[in-house]
């Protein structure tokens, strides 16, 4: 079994897969400096390095919980979770939890947008002022969930680089 997981742009691959030694799926992360296996409890990203420690549970689970999600995907998910029975899961009630968050996320989004030009209009500072008032939002609806989690980290990564790029 093999499912493929978007991973960022230059971040190499995401692959679910029980090709290794054990036959236990795994979360399989390919980049140009190699290959590694993750366990569901295993962390992917370290706080000291991004500010969020994220598990593979939590990627896989965040993952699984997409709306265009196939069946096979989430089964697939659901396999690779239940490995760790007291990590995050994909099961019904999670997916529909996850779905309500997603709206409750694009509807703060959107009022954000009503209220700020336009993106092709916006200056960097504006464009970086829009990212912090999305991520002040996200801290209202703050739960212990991998969703929130992510859309954090995700949030964050979205500032550094175009810090980085404007060179702020």
């Amino acid at each position: 079994m093999h499912m493929a997981i978007p991973n960022g742009p230059g971040e190499g691959w995401l692959l679910l897969t029980d090709a290794n030694l054990e036959g236990k799926i795994v979360l399989r992360a390919i980049t140009g400096r190699g290959e590694a296996d993750y366990r569901p409890w295993d962390l992917i990203c370290r706080e000291e390095v991004s500010g969020i420690s994220v598990s593979a549970a939590m990627v896989v689970q965040s993952w699984a919980c997409e709306r265009s999600q196939s069946k096979e995907g989430i089964e697939a998910a659901r396999r690779f979770l239940r490995q760790w029975p007291l990590g995050p899961q994909a099961e019904h009630e999670d997916i529909q939890a996850a779905h309500a968050y997603w709206n409750e996320m694009e509807a703060a989004a959107g009022e954000i947008a009503e209220r700020s030009p336009p993106l092709d209009e916006m200056s960097v500072d504006e464009l970086c002022q829009a990212i912090r008032k999305m991520a002040m939002r996200l801290g209202q609806f703050e739960t212990e969930s991998p969703h929130a989690r992510l859309l954090r980290l995700r949030i964050s990564a979205a500032a550094i680089l175009i810090q980085k790029d404007f060179g702020r």
